[in-house]
C-alpha cells in the first residue's frame, strides 16, 4: 500500500512537471514590433507598436532599455477577441509614446515580454530648429522640404506640421502652390505628439511630392491654416478684451515661403531618357514550354520599378530587331503608389516572341540608365540576355515523316520491272505480285491506325476539358482557398506565390478597382500594417541581391487587417480638419 502511495505521488509530480513545461511553450507569444515614424526631428514623439498574437493574456514588455535613449511619455494596451470557427483568438497591442533625448540613428533594441523578445528598430532623429517666433504660441505651421537644389523633373519632399497646444473647433488646412512644378499629395496623413520650446504640442503632419517642371528660381508658396480655436488672450489680440467673448478666437496662418535653386540636367545624362530617382530596378518573368519550335510564342513580362518618379515618367523598353523573330509588344500597364514619404511608379511591358527559322536565338540583354540623385552619378538597370534552342516546325516534322512513308510503301511496286520476263514458274510470279498489294494495305493499316489514335486522344482532351470545366463551375476558387493558399505561400516565405495570391485576395475583395500590383494594393489600405509589410514584400521581390523576408509578419498583418474590416478614405488636397483636442 505504501509503495502504491509512492508511485502515485511520483506520477502526479511528472505530470505537473510536463504541463508546466507544455504551458511555458504553449504561451510564448508571437510579438511584432513596428513604428509609426523612422524619421523624426528632435522634440518629436513617436509610437512604438508592440501586437501579440496569442491565446493567453501576454506578460506586461521590460521597458527599461528605452529609458537610456527616451523618456517615455505614455502608454496604453488594448486586447481584442475574436471567435472565428469556433476557435477563440486574442491580440493584444501596446503603444509606447517616446521622446528622443539625443539626435542621430538610435537603435531600439529587442523588448522583453516575459520569454519572448521583440526584434531590434532603428529610427533616425535630426535636429531642425523651429522659427523663435513661435516660442508659447498656442498653434502655428512649420514647413519644410527634403532638398532645396534638386535636378529638374526629380522629386523633393515637402513637409507640412501643424502644431496646437488648444482646441481647434474647425479649420482648413490647403496645399503648397507652384505654378512651376507637379505637386501630389501623399498618404497618410500623421498624428503625435512633440516638444516645442519646452511646451507640448499635437502635430498633424501631411507629405507632399514636388516634380519641378525645369531649371532655375522656383518659389513654393506655403499651405494656408484657417480656423477657428479656443480663445487665447493676448496670442491674437488685435481686438479690446471687451469682445473677447471665449466664443472662439478666429485664425489664419501661413507657413514659411520656400525657394528652390532647381539645378539642369548633367551632360552625364544627355542622349537617354532622364530618370533622377534613388532606385530603379528590372524583373523579368518568362513564359516557356518544355521545348521551343518554330511558331511556338514565347512571352516575356519586364517590371520596372523606380522610388520617386511617377510611372507616367517611366520609359518604354528599347525596340531591337531580332533576325528570324517576329516580335509583338502588348500595351503596357502603368501604375503609382502614394507612400509616406516618396512615390513609387511600377510599368510592366509583355513581349511576345515567335521564332520563324529552327536554330539558336539571342534574345538581347535590357539596359535602361538612370541618374543616381543620391550619389550625382549615372547607373544602368540591366536584365542579361537570353538564348533559345529553337527545333523545326511540329508540322514540317509531320510532312517529312508522311513523305518518308509513302516512299517506302511505293518502292516495292519498281520491282516487277527489274524482273526478267514471264518464263518464271506461276508459284515465283504469284508471290512478287502480292507484294505491292500488300504493302498498300499495310500504309491503309497505319493510316487507320493514326486517325483512329488521333480521335481517341481528341476525344480524351475533350472529355478531360469538359470535366475540369464543370469542376471549375461547381468547385469555384472560393476565397476562404485563397487565403489558405495565402497563408501557405507566407510561412513558407515564398516571395511569388504570396504576390500571387495577394492579388487573387485583392481582387475578389475589390472587383471594381482591379488591382494588379502590390501598389495597387497599398494604395486600398493606407496607413496600415499590412500595406507597410506589402512594401518590404515588394522591395524584396525587386530587390539587386537577395534579401532575408520573413513572410509570418505578412500573415500576422493581413490577419489584423482582417478582424479590422475597414480601409481608409484618402483625403483630398484641401479637405476639413476634424475636431482635434490635445490629450
Amino acid at each position: 500500500m505504501k509503495n502504491h502511495y509512492i508511485a502515485k505521488n511520483i506520477l502526479l509530480v511528472v505530470f505537473f512537471i510536463i504541463t508546466a513545461s507544455f504551458n511555458t511553450i504553449t504561451f510564448a507569444a508571437d510579438i511584432h514590433a513596428e513604428l509609426d515614424r523612422t524619421q523624426i526631428s528632435m522634440g518629436d514623439s513617436f509610437h512604438l507598436i508592440f501586437t501579440i498574437d496569442n491565446t493567453t493574456p501576454a506578460e506586461s514588455p521590460e521597458l527599461g532599455a528605452l529609458l537610456r535613449d527616451f523618456q517615455i511619455l505614455a502608454k496604453s494596451q488594448s486586447t481584442n477577441v475574436s471567435v472565428v470557427n469556433g476557435k477563440a483568438t486574442t491580440e493584444t497591442q501596446w503603444i509606447i509614446t517616446l521622446l528622443p533625448k539625443h539626435t542621430g540613428n538610435i537603435e531600439i533594441p529587442a523588448i522583453p515580454f516575459g520569454h519572448s523578445k521583440t526584434q531590434p528598430l532603428k529610427i533616425q532623429v535630426s535636429n531642425v530648429k523651429k522659427n523663435d517666433s513661435t516660442k508659447g504660441a498656442p498653434i502655428f505651421l512649420f514647413t519644410s522640404v527634403s532638398n532645396k537644389t534638386p535636378y529638374a523633373q526629380s522629386e523633393v519632399l515637402y513637409t507640412v506640421q501643424l502644431y496646437y497646444a488648444t482646441r481647434i473647433d474647425t479649420g482648413t488646412l490647403s496645399a503648397p502652390e507652384t505654378s512651376d512644378a507637379v505637386i501630389t499629395r501623399l498618404d497618410p496623413e500623421k498624428n503625435y505628439q512633440a516638444e516645442h520650446e519646452g511646451k507640448l504640442y499635437q502635430v498633424v503632419e501631411r507629405h507632399y511630392t514636388i516634380y519641378p517642371d525645369k531649371s532655375g528660381h522656383i518659389t513654393i508658396t506655403p499651405p494656408t491654416f484657417n480656423g477657428i480655436i479656443q480663445d487665447q488672450g493676448h496670442y491674437f489680440s488685435n481686438r479690446s478684451d471687451m469682445f473677447n467673448t471665449g466664443l472662439g478666437q478666429p485664425v489664419r496662418l501661413s507657413g514659411d515661403t520656400i525657394e528652390l535653386d532647381v539645378k539642369p540636367i548633367p551632360k552625364e545624362a544627355a542622349g537617354s531618357a532622364w530618370l533622377p530617382t534613388t532606385s530603379l530596378t528590372l524583373k523579368e518573368t518568362w513564359s516557356l514550354p518544355s521545348e521551343l519550335h518554330v511558331g511556338d510564342p514565347i512571352t516575356r513580362t519586364v517590371e520596372m520599378k523606380a522610388i520617386g518618379l511617377p510611372a507616367e515618367q517611366l520609359p518604354s523598353l528599347p525596340s531591337t530587331k531580332i533576325p528570324d523573330v517576329n516580335s509583338y509588344d502588348d500595351k503596357p500597364v502603368t501604375d503609382n503608389f502614394l507612400g509616406e514619404e516618396h512615390i513609387v511608379g511600377h510599368r510592366t511591358e509583355k513581349i511576345a516572341y515567335i521564332p520563324t527559322q529552327a536554330g539558336k536565338i539571342v534574345l538581347p540583354e535590357i539596359v535602361i540608365p538612370w541618374w543616381d540623385t543620391a550619389s550625382n552619378q549615372m547607373k544602368y538597370a540591366k536584365l542579361p540576355e537570353k538564348t533559345l534552342t529553337i527545333l523545326p516546325s511540329k508540322t514540317s516534322d509531320t510532312k517529312n515523316a508522311e513523305t518518308q512513308n509513302q516512299s517506302i510503301n511505293t518502292a516495292p511496286e519498281s520491282s516487277p520491272s527489274k524482273q526478267p520476263t514471264q518464263n518464271k514458274e506461276p508459284e515465283k510470279l504469284t508471290t512478287n505480285n502480292i507484294w505491292p498489294w500488300l504493302a498498300g494495305m499495310l500504309f491503309l493499316i497505319w493510316i487507320l491506325t493514326l486517325s483512329l489514335w488521333w480521335y481517341q486522344r481528341r476525344r480524351k482532351n475533350s472529355l478531360v476539358s469538359e470535366t475540369a470545366s464543370k469542376e471549375n463551375s461547381q468547385t469555384p476558387v472560393t476565397i476562404n482557398q485563397i487565403k489558405s493558399s495565402l497563408k501557405k505561400a507566407c510561412l513558407s516565405n515564398d516571395t511569388e506565390q504570396t504576390k500571387t495570391y495577394l492579388l487573387q485576395w485583392a481582387i475578389s475583395k475589390w472587383p471594381k478597382e482591379n488591382p494588379k500590383h502590390l501598389s495597387a494594393i497599398m494604395h486600398l489600405i493606407p496607413d496600415t500594417t499590412l500595406a507597410y509589410e506589402m512594401e518590404k514584400l515588394d522591395h524584396a521581390i525587386y530587390a539587386e541581391e537577395n534579401q532575408d523576408w520573413l513572410g509570418e509578419t505578412l500573415w500576422d498583418a493581413f490577419l489584423a487587417f482582417e478582424k479590422q474590416k475597414k480601409t481608409k478614405s484618402h483625403s483630398e488636397n484641401s479637405n476639413p480638419l476634424p475636431p482635434l483636442y490635445p490629450e
